[in-house]
């Protein structure tokens, strides 16, 4: 999608690279396809960008302004908001948009480093307020226990208005794999082992955090 897009409401259901400013005054809905943006691609107008049905959205950052912007909010429901930083990892970049609405179904909001971070590089999304919905469930992807060196994670996502806590809540997960907790200056970080509660489970109760897992087998 080159050369400017104009119009009402943009549906994308297959995979579509924006190249240049879409200037709506609708929604942008990505229906179970992907949405590129890259180069000079960027979103404008009053709409929300809607991510439905196992849709992705993919900011590749740059440097300036921002694809988005913290202007537009985007709804989540079966969706992925990704931003992909810069390929060699020499470049720290940053990414804003508006409130992130959650309203249904398995979610992922992800910021990937894009490639052998150099130190002190930062790829960054910031967020306005993050709203879930009951029953829905947010996997904060290329995240870690902590931000740049040593880990060599030079991934930050930050929640604009989310207060400091050393548990989120079981809806949201590390890479599907555990649970995060908030940072005022890192943003969202995994927990590390020393975060969870290992004692038996007579012990457990609502102020432990407790990750259930097994490395057996099921008997059949």
């Amino acid at each position: 999608l080159a050369g400017g897009v104009t119009g009402g409401t943009l549906t994308v259901v297959g995979q579509e690279t924006l190249t240049s400013t879409a200037a709506l005054t609708g929604d942008v809905v990505v229906n179970g396809g992907v949405l590129v943006l890259q180069g000079d691609g960027q979103i404008t107008g009053p709409g929300v960008v809607r991510v439905i049905g196992q849709g992705e959205v993919r900011l590749l950052a740059r440097t300036g302004a921002d694809r988005i912007g913290a202007g537009k909010s985007i709804a989540l429901e079966g969706g992925r908001l990704l931003i992909l930083g810069d390929t060699a990892g020499a470049v720290s970049t940053s990414e804003t948009v508006g409130t992130v609405n959650v309203y249904g179904g398995n979610n992922e909001v992800g910021v990937t480093p894009g490639g052998v971070v150099a130190p002190g590089v930062v790829v960054s999304l910031t967020t306005g307020a993050l709203q879930r919905s009951a029953g829905a469930t947010v996997s904060f992807s290329g995240i870690g226990p902590s931000t740049g060196a040593p880990a060599n994670n030079g991934s930050r996502l930050l929640i604009t208005g989310q207060a400091p806590t050393d548990f989120m809540g079981g809806a949201y997960t590390a890479n599907g794999l555990g649970f995060v907790k908030y940072d005022a200056t890192q943003g969202v970080l995994a927990f590390t082992d020393a975060d969870y509660w290992t004692g038996d489970e007579t012990t457990w109760n609502a102020t432990r955090d407790v990750w259930v897992g097994s490395a057996g087998s099921l008997a059949t």
